[in-house]
């Protein structure tokens, strides 16, 4: 794969720069950036493609603003990562992994965990069979210190396809 990221660079800048308005060649060229490690060139393209899809598809920009918010976390910038993801659900804000994923990283830095149980509360509203997002919900309810309403949110996860995944089966075993 490494062997042709040079390849599908030059052909995608290529594209993005015969259809400047289209946001697929500019997300799919801010990706192949992350994915090379170059997140300076990557985030504008990504950031691109949002724009491009905003007027249009508020879904799609604010799954984007969402990557890019969940790209800043894998990288050790909170701060900007917590921006995006503000910027993502005032936008769209139903945007179910905008709000699983901020919540979860709220809870995992110990911080507003009211505002995280909150929007942890609405994926489970929008998705009440998603076990990951019921695995963020349980732990946020174990981090409130209100273990004894985790445990049956835990054990829908577990039902829900969650006892395949090893964080689950932490969290529910702490």
């Amino acid at each position: 794969v490494d062997n042709n990221l040079p390849a599908a660079e030059e052909k995608l800048k290529k594209a993005a720069s015969y259809f400047p308005n289209n946001s697929d060649f500019a997300y799919r060229l801010g990706r192949l950036y992350y994915l090379k490690g170059d997140s300076v060139k990557g985030e504008p393209y990504l950031r691109k493609a949002a724009e491009i899809a905003k007027p249009t598809d508020i879904y799609l920009a604010s799954g984007i603003l969402g990557e890019i918010g969940d790209i800043n976390m894998a990288m050790g910038d909170t701060a900007k990562a917590m921006s995006v993801y503000e910027e993502a659900l005032a936008l769209n804000p139903n945007a179910v992994s905008v709000l699983n994923n901020y919540a979860y990283y709220l809870s995992m830095e110990g911080k507003k965990l009211k505002k995280a149980h909150q929007m942890s509360s609405r994926t489970i509203e929008l998705e009440p069979e998603n076990s990951t997002y019921l695995d963020t919900f349980g732990w946020i309810l174990f981090l409130q210190g209100k273990a004894a309403d985790a445990k049956p949110v835990f054990k829908r996860a577990m039902v829900c396809g969650g006892k395949d995944s090893a964080v689950i089966l932490d969290h529910y075993a702490e």
